[in-house]
């Protein structure tokens, strides 16, 4: 299991390279303070344009000394003085995720798929993960589970991938495949699919 942080900054008008900017300098914060650290950007879907910033532990232990760590780090003082004096985005999070399938990669693109789903219902859609990934092959893949956010009703279905142009293959080859749509129409019979959006890495 890993544990996963997230925050999304909505650029303001004019604001997106600060913003990016400023999600870089977090993340070197978030690294000394002990955690794995990528920003990504929206370029499809929900929330095309926001930037998103992923920080990876390997437990709740760890992300919480991480977060007592960052509390007394000058730099994030510093840090968070410049976003007061000078806004740059509309900031939600952190929201702090588990996963309960697979594990976070660092490779550079990667789809997320947002399902409504009851708790009842989550061992169940769990156990077709293996033959998700059985039918995806060798392509990275992760479920993940809410632990303190905003909808706790929910479930993430995530897909890496090398490059935009592998997502697009895969597209042809995977996901418009008989195996894989039947796969999607058993899923849905346990939860709702709510919204997707690509994200690629910022370096």
């Amino acid at each position: 299991m890993a544990i996963i942080s997230r925050r999304v900054s909505t650029p303001l008008p004019g604001k997106a390279a600060l913003t990016i900017s400023r999600a870089k300098s977090l993340a070197e914060i978030m690294v000394r303070a002990g955690g794995g650290a990528r920003v990504r950007k929206v370029i499809f879907g929900d929330g095309a344009g926001d930037i998103h910033l992923y920080v990876t532990f390997t437990d709740f232990t760890s992300g919480t000394k991480s977060a007592a760590a960052m509390s007394k780090d000058p730099q994030m003082a510093k840090w968070q003085a410049e976003r007061e004096a000078e806004p740059s985005s509309h900031l939600r999070g952190p929201e702090v995720y588990r996963t309960a399938f697979g594990e976070p990669s660092m490779k550079p693109v990667i789809l997320q798929r947002t399902y409504s789903i009851d708790r009842a219902n989550v061992q169940n859609a769990l156990a077709l993960m293996p033959e998700l990934q059985g039918i995806v092959g060798e392509t990275p893949l992760m479920a993940v589970l809410p632990t303190i956010a905003r909808a706790m009703d929910e479930m993430l279905i995530v897909y890496y991938f090398d490059s935009l142009e592998h997502f697009g293959v895969q597209l042809d080859e995977v996901a418009m495949s008989p195996e894989f749509q039947k796969l999607v129409t058993k899923a849905s019979t346990y939860g709702t699919l709510k919204n997707s959006r690509l994200l690629a890495a910022v370096d």
